[in-house]
């Protein structure tokens, strides 16, 4: 069993929950203003040295968007896995899952979204992640599965209502709905709901389109192709609550879930047992038995 490593939040982050609330108070314009800015804008976390030594073994190539570009990574060979990385993270944070899917006969392809890990940018937002799995279809041919972790979930289902091949999506983590998405953001910049109806109106001024059309629980409801749609979520999970894929499953019955306990939001993506869970899913769209109150 992998330890518990204790998060350092980065200072930066630490300085915008403590001034923020001040800022809301004193200045509510500017506080609006940044409340959008943060939105789009991922913090860069160092990665550590396992996660390094997983980019080391890859073939890393570039692709560009926007005339920026975007670090692609490939493992192994075989039929692709695409793995997809979630807000402020990396595809090494898969570095578990890699070499199980290469032992299974898969090739694993990630990538680092537009302003995080080693690509170019400073800010992002659901439509990038989209556009940029699109990038990687024409470049590599349709994905036999896709795992996406958190936002890279919601991310690969919409890029998969916009005509991306994809037979099988897992989602990890996955928040469904507003709700959870602003509750989330709130939380992480100490900030109030007065905020959210500026955020509404720009969000419809920049993308032309609410914010509830970029939620997994709207956009399943576009699907114009068959998909095979695997949850995994853990009980403990304190980032997206398990709340957010029971709401999917009773809206849509023919979405499979699976949930675990104990391994809250980031260490699901190193536990063993749901790596298998997930590879055999993959392989023949049954994941086995796995104890929801499994020890690990």
């Amino acid at each position: 069993m992998e330890k518990k490593k204790k998060f350092k939040e980065p200072w930066l982050q630490r300085l915008i929950r403590w001034s923020f609330p001040w800022l809301e108070r004193l200045v509510p314009p500017l506080a609006d203003k940044l409340f959008v800015y943060i939105f789009f804008t991922p913090f860069r976390h160092r990665a550590p040295e396992k996660e390094e030594a997983c980019a080391r073994e890859a073939t890393q190539t570039y692709v560009e968007y926007q005339g920026k570009k975007v670090c692609v990574y490939v493992w192994g060979d075989g039929p692709a896995v695409w793995v997809v990385h979630g807000w402020a993270g990396r595809a090494t944070q898969f570095r578990k899952f890699i070499p199980a899917l290469n032992q299974a006969g898969y090739r694993v392809i990630g990538f680092d979204g537009p302003g995080h890990g080693r690509s170019e940018g400073k800010q992002t937002h659901a439509i990038a992640f989209r556009d940029v799995l699109k990038i990687l279809e024409k470049k590599f041919g349709a994905p036999a599965a896709i795992i996406g972790h958190a936002f890279g979930g919601a991310g690969s289902l919409r890029a998969i209502a916009h005509g991306l091949s994809a037979p099988k999506l897992i989602e990890i983590g996955s928040p469904a709905d507003r709700s959870a998405i602003l509750r989330s953001y709130l939380n992480a910049i100490n900030g109030s709901e007065v905020r959210i109806p500026y955020f509404d109106r720009y969000v419809m001024r920049q993308f032309g389109q609410p914010f509830d059309s970029f939620t997994t629980r709207q956009i399943i409801r576009t699907l114009q192709q068959p998909l095979d749609l695997l949850l995994v979520h853990d009980e403990e999970d304190r980032d997206v609550l398990i709340a957010q894929p029971e709401l999917l499953v009773r809206e849509n019955p023919w979405v499979r879930f699976h949930r675990t306990k104990g391994l809250g939001h980031n260490r699901i993506l190193r536990d063993d047992g749901v790596i298998t869970f997930c590879i055999n899913y993959i392989r023949t769209g049954n994941g086995g038995t796995l104890p929801v109150d499994a020890e690990r």
